[in-house]
């Protein structure tokens, strides 16, 4: 009996620990959702095609990012405001034509692009 009890005991405590987790990591994906649109609109602003293309690809790429797109997306931003004509290079679709996942696809299959750097 005592054993039950404490295994019961036990699995309350890891369900509500994992809630407070829970919580906090869906805050911290907010707070980067947040970051994203802020860095999107921004560029959407610039109101330029391939900008424009950019930011429809990465929306769609990465709705919810990681923190390693989140620090992608914000080199690319500072790229793009040093020089609007880099954006076309971070598209979907010049990643498709030039970039490195359409040069190894032949050796290892078909390879997803993706925008960005």
């Amino acid at each position: 009996m005592m054993v039950f009890l404490l295994v019961v005991m036990v699995a309350y405590m890891a369900f509500f620990r994992d809630d407070g987790r829970d919580a906090a990591a869906a805050t911290y994906t907010a707070q980067r959702i947040n970051e994203q649109d802020k860095i999107l609109v921004e560029l959407q602003s610039l109101n330029d095609p391939h900008v424009s293309d950019f930011v429809r690809d990465w929306r769609y790429y990465a709705p919810t990012p990681s923190p390693e797109q989140l620090s992608e997306l914000r080199i690319i931003q500072q790229n793009i405001r040093n020089d609007k004509s880099v954006a076309e290079k971070y598209t979907l679709e010049w990643q498709n034509k030039n970039g490195f996942c359409s040069k190894v696809e032949g050796m290892f299959g078909k390879i997803e692009c993706t925008p960005g750097l």
